[in-house]
């Protein structure tokens, strides 16, 4: 892969719903981002928010794509329609990025083959301390792994971006970070993870509703996975097939095969069996 330097065009969107208690922060923080300003657009589209979004997103410096409600996947589709970058990168209200992060983010693009780039995201509380538990670092350290093996399909809604050219309208039941580096993989792009292109956010608190953002990730990128069965078939791509099959569709089925394993187990014991 080329490592040289390079400064592409990019459009930064932020989808945001009733996001007044933190758009401002996050407008600022892209604003003093170290890259070229000529070459940099901020937008943020909104979902319909009913609060001060929209006003205070527009004073602190970023362009509003205004919607009717309609979710974030289609608020961002649209801000990309209505945008010329040559990439385009995705994030969220309340992440915070490095100063540095989307400069390091942009040069994996150097590599013509490299449509989508992802970076690391961090937990942090509101002291600055990390709040990573064991299964987050294993999941980067995963990511990582499969980025080096050119398997990599699973990535973060923090910090990422993709070709114009490699862009796709994504369906509303479904999420822009679980699908489009399918659609990536599927068109015989690379996908790849730069753990040096940094973003923070808050680790989701309560049970309720980590609860809840847990289901609905699951479930969006379960309906992404498998809307891409067909495109993604073991004799197209084999290499996304086993990383998208094992990474993104068995893991989830884990519980059931343990359940399965128990009752065979159990059924074995009960019967005298020692075969």
């Amino acid at each position: 892969m080329r490592r040289e330097p390079i400064e592409p065009t990019v459009t930064v969107i932020v989808a945001a719903h009733d996001e007044e208690a933190v758009i401002e922060r996050r407008v600022a923080n892209l604003v003093a981002l170290d890259y070229p300003k000529e070459k940099l657009e901020l937008v943020v589209t909104s979902d319909a928010s009913a609060d001060r979004t929209e006003a205070l997103a527009e004073a602190a410096g970023a362009r509003v794509v205004r919607n009717a409600r309609a979710g974030k996947v289609a608020a961002q589709n649209r801000a990309v329609r209505e945008t010329e970058s040559e990439l385009v990168a995705f994030s969220d209200a309340n992440a915070t990025w490095a100063p540095d992060a989307l400069r390091k983010l942009v040069r994996g693009f150097a590599d013509p083959e490299v449509a989508y780039v992802c970076g690391q995201l961090k937990l942090q509380g509101d002291d600055g301390r990390n709040k990573e538990g064991l299964y987050w670092r294993y999941e980067r350290r995963v990511r990582d792994l499969e980025s080096r093996a050119g398997f990599l399909t699973a990535v973060t809604g923090a910090l990422l971006a993709v070709r114009r050219s490699a862009y796709r309208p994504v369906s509303p039941s479904v999420s822009a970070d679980h699908v489009l580096p399918l659609f990536v993989r599927e068109a015989g792009g690379l996908v790849v993870y730069r753990p040096n292109a940094e973003a923070s956010d808050r680790p989701i608190s309560g049970l309720r509703e980590q609860f809840s953002n847990r289901s609905r990730t699951a479930t969006r990128g379960i309906h992404a996975n498998l809307s891409m069965v067909v495109g993604l078939a073991p004799w197209r791509r084999p290499r996304t097939a086993i990383a998208m099959w094992s990474r993104k569709l068995l893991r989830w089925a884990t519980p059931w095969f343990i359940a399965v394993a128990t009752i065979a187990a159990t059924a074995l014991v009960a019967s005298g069996s020692t075969a």
